[in-house]
């Protein structure tokens, strides 16, 4: 279910939302309103930071959870950031996990055209971005290893605006953090 909703996020490249704050909502994180981009999952133990040109936050609003996000940020070019939280599996590898979500994705969207595929690290851990294109959009998948969590973080645009949000991509993915 978690994949499909990867799949569905990515797919659609954009999701309708707003950034107002819900008073009387019981959060299960923080957001940390000294850093107003800065996004603390105390659940899962990361943290991430978003640029401050992408003012759209979601961090509690349905359509998003529903579809397994832990967070999702976006900026008015259509450009937008969303991140899967998986429990690590015993013999998961980011190769099995980038393998599951592209399948799926290919699965209920079409075929894919693969452009770029780079594997580094991120606050020691391991992480594979597999960047690609799909109908009128560009993505830029994710996928990050760490002690006891998987993350996918799902970005995409646009494609003739990939060139001016690849940088806040990499910005975001740099800035991620495990805090436990």
């Amino acid at each position: 279910m978690l994949i499909l909703a990867a799949v569905i996020i990515s797919a659609t490249g954009y999701i309708a939302y707003d950034s107002g704050y819900r008073a009387g909502r019981n959060y299960t994180q923080q957001f940390d309103s000294d850093l107003p981009k800065k996004w603390v999952s105390k659940k899962w133990g990361y943290e991430v930071t978003f640029p401050w040109s992408w003012d759209n936050l979601k961090r509690d609003d349905p359509s998003i959870l529903s579809m397994g996000a832990d967070i999702f940020c976006g900026n008015r070019r259509g450009a937008s950031t969303a991140v899967f939280v998986y429990p690590f599996v015993s013999g998961d590898t980011l190769d099995k996990l980038a393998g599951e979500i592209l399948a799926e994705y290919e699965k209920q969207v079409g075929p894919l055209t693969i452009i770029e595929q780079k594997v580094s690290t991120t606050g020691g851990f391991p992480l594979r971005t597999v960047i690609f294109s799909q109908g009128q959009f560009k993505h830029h998948y994710t996928f990050i290893q760490a002690d006891k969590i998987n993350l996918a973080v799902s970005s995409n645009c646009p494609g003739d605006e990939y060139d001016a949000a690849v940088k806040d991509f990499e910005e975001i993915i740099n800035s991620i953090r495990f805090i436990r």
